[in-house]
């Protein structure tokens, strides 16, 4: 410990070295669908935060620009990464809902373009037609609740719900579990 600080303790080739390791390991960790959730599951529990919001925010934009651009893309057939889902849907042997969660849907400017900020409507339709299909074929029980919650229910952007609007979905979502994971 004592030269831990001196200039020549590692080489820069063994500083590189270590980086491509725990850089390899970060990756590596986040392809395993269970390992990255676990990871995810325990920063959330430890904390009790999944967002911060300062006392007074400004709600979620709802006049938006006409724009139908989402990533350049013009369709979303072979953009979605269905068969991750599909491998997380198959991950355990035990009873899975897949639960689509509610998103804001504007009213405002251009709201005939895009349901927010995020989504041009043509490409979160074609996201809900391709994973309704896919869960239809492969038996899921799947809960579309991308509706779910009134505009009032956002906080800042359109997928972060308020207090009472996260307390719409998890009712809506225990009473699937009751119904379909028995």
């Amino acid at each position: 410990m004592a030269h831990f600080n001196d200039k020549d303790y590692f080489t820069d080739e063994q500083l590189e070295s270590a980086k491509a390791l725990l850089e390899a390991d970060d990756l590596y960790s986040r392809e395993k669908l269970s390992e990255y959730a676990h990871t995810v599951s325990f920063w959330w529990a430890s904390t009790g935060i999944d967002q911060v919001y300062p006392k007074d925010y400004e709600r979620a934009q709802t006049d938006l620009e006409a724009n139908t651009d989402f990533h350049g893309l013009t369709t979303l057939n072979d953009a979605l990464a269905l068969d991750v889902l599909d491998a997380g849907m198959h991950a355990a042997n035990v009873p899975t809902i897949l639960v689509n969660e509610p998103m804001l849907i504007s009213s405002g400017h251009n709201s005939d373009v895009r349901y927010n900020f995020f989504y041009p409507r043509w490409a979160y339709d074609e996201y809900r037609q391709q994973v309704a299909e896919l869960a239809a074929a492969q038996n899921w029980h799947y809960l579309d609740l991308w509706d779910l919650a009134p505009a009032g229910e956002f906080t800042n952007s359109a997928i972060h719900l308020t207090p009472s609007g996260e307390a719409l979905l998890t009712t809506r979502i225990a009473e699937a579990i009751q119904s379909n994971c028995k």
